[in-house]
């Protein structure tokens, strides 16, 4: 073993940690160091031998003190276990037990733990490195016995090896065949390659002791095999850990936009085919010689079935004619809202045709650059997407809930978003934001949202750390902007109160 001719009579000079999962030792022989890093990230389990390693000023840990200056006597393997143990002069010994996520690195003295690297897998000070060793039975009888059961029972072999096997036909030899086959891999093993290559189909990098049948790096030291397989693995994890964080947000921003276009979708649904503000208004205009003033609500027969009667609710304050003028003037707010829902949904739908194609630049990225780059423009166009609106939307119970980013957004908000029939809250007496609770037509606002809503407008606003708030709340045409006012003042009227918890 190579280590077994660079290591014994050198002298352990510093062993040190600098994150949880990463121990540096460095050796030196009176003319030169040598340095081994030992990784126990689950997800990349492995030791390499830099030429040279810079410790850091801070955050960094020195470990295994009794060790230090002691000289390395010899270093071993344990029988068919990834386990290294290097010895020293004085019985003491590091047992490199590179299992996963179960990977440790223990002191020995005399054979038994007495302190480790990773502290909290505290079931380790019982182990001892004989109780690992492994006898495995290579010969023919032994393996034809196993017949169906060869991975199970040949549990020191790795994927690369059955994948080896794999390209050679294992699975359509017959029994005899895959015995040829098994006995040239050993003999393979007996004299191995060290070899650097892609799964051709999982495209995750692979160290093997086998000739692949692709493009692969070959070294001749294992040392340097593993060292460069390390470099290149600690350079694809990061990418790949990049890469899913990415598609991560990618798939929330998909599933928010998506969301938000079904929402203007069924909104415009709602209201594309509802022209009864239109219908009441011609109504009451033809049958104003039939109206007396004073009435809350009149029964007319329809347009379109004199056999059918239309109730219209009246304000008895108003004329008849001046009620017409209310519902026309209702029906243009819906045209207008109908417009901006338009173009609302053109939007979102650009910007799902956009986020498709991020996506599909994600899933072809190769490099870590390629991956910022991406990530950089969908950040940047999430924060377009966001400041083209005046408000934060929640989704309660069903019901749309605006609240206002800041007081000219409150003010744009009012103006150009709401309709009159949609519910404005507000905490009371203090500076906050304005909420807004879409209508639903011919449906009354459920309790359990005005709640929730109330419960933002609080939380926005300056009465946030109160224990309880009170939040006014009326119908939107209650509530208006007089000219010269500054951004966020309006004039409320027939409002109502509501007691509430703070709560975002």
């Amino acid at each position: 073993m190579e280590l077994n001719e660079t290591l014994p009579g050198c002298r352990l000079v510093s062993a040190f940690s600098q994150n949880k999962d990463e121990l540096i030792l460095e050796f030196n022989d009176g003319r030169k160091s040598m340095f081994m890093k030992a990784s126990l990230a689950p997800e990349l389990t492995c030791l390499s031998f830099p030429e040279s390693f810079a410790r850091a000023r801070k955050n960094s840990v020195d470990l295994f003190s009794p060790l230090l200056l002691t000289k390395v006597s010899a270093v071993e393997t344990i029988a068919q276990d990834r386990s290294l143990i290097i010895r020293f002069d004085d019985d003491r010994a590091l047992w490199f037990k590179m299992h996963g996520n179960r990977s440790n690195i223990l002191l020995l003295d005399k054979q038994r733990p007495v302190d480790l690297f990773r502290k909290q897998l505290t079931e380790d000070l019982t182990h001892e490195p004989t109780a690992f060793a492994r006898t495995i039975d290579w010969s023919e009888p032994c393996f034809r016995r196993n017949e169906g059961n060869w991975k199970k029972y040949y549990v020191t072999l790795n994927a690369p090896v059955w994948n080896y096997l794999e390209q050679k036909g294992w699975s359509q030899a017959n029994v005899d065949q895959k015995w040829k086959l098994f006995r040239h891999v050993l003999e393979l093993l007996q004299s191995p390659g060290f070899f650097i290559h892609e799964d051709a189909s999982t495209r995750e990098l692979e160290f093997s002791l086998l000739p692949a049948s692709h493009e692969a790096m070959r070294f001749e030291k294992p040392a340097s095999a593993v060292t460069a397989f390390y470099q290149q693995a600690i350079v694809r994890l990061a990418f790949n850990r990049a890469r899913k964080s990415a598609l991560h947000q990618h798939n929330a921003s998909v599933s928010n936009a998506q969301a938000q276009l079904d929402r203007i979708t069924a909104r415009l649904k709602e209201i594309t085919h509802d022209h009864h503000f239109q219908q009441w208004g011609d109504l009451v205009m033809a049958n104003l010689h039939r109206m007396d003033a004073g009435l809350s609500r009149v029964t007319l027969p329809s347009f379109d079935d004199p056999d059918r009667e239309v109730e219209i609710p009246l304000k008895k304050e108003l004329s008849p004619q001046r009620n017409a003028e209310v519902f026309y003037r209702k029906a243009k707010n819906r045209q207008i809202e109908i417009q901006k829902l338009s173009e609302q949904r053109r939007q979102v739908e650009q910007r799902i045709v956009q986020l498709s194609l991020i996506g599909q630049e994600l899933e072809r990225a190769t490099n870590l650059q390629q991956i910022n780059r991406l990530t950089e423009t969908q950040h940047t166009k999430d924060d377009k997407a966001k400041r083209a609106l005046p408000f934060h939307e929640f989704v309660i119970d069903g019901y749309t809930v605006w609240v206002g980013r800041n007081a000219a957004a409150n003010d744009q908000m009012l103006a150009e978003f709401t309709a009159k029939e949609d519910l404005w809250l507000h905490a009371r007496d203090v500076a906050g934001s304005h909420v807004i609770i879409k209508h639903k037509a011919g449906q009354a606002f459920p309790k359990p949202v005005l709640e929730r809503a109330a419960q933002l407008a609080a939380h926005y606003s300056k009465r946030k750390t109160d224990s309880l708030c009170p939040v006014s709340y009326t119908p939107r045409k209650f509530v208006r902007k007089r000219k010269g006012d500054p951004p966020g003042l309006v004039v409320v009227e027939k409002e109502r109160v509501i007691l509430v918890e703070p709560r975002g």
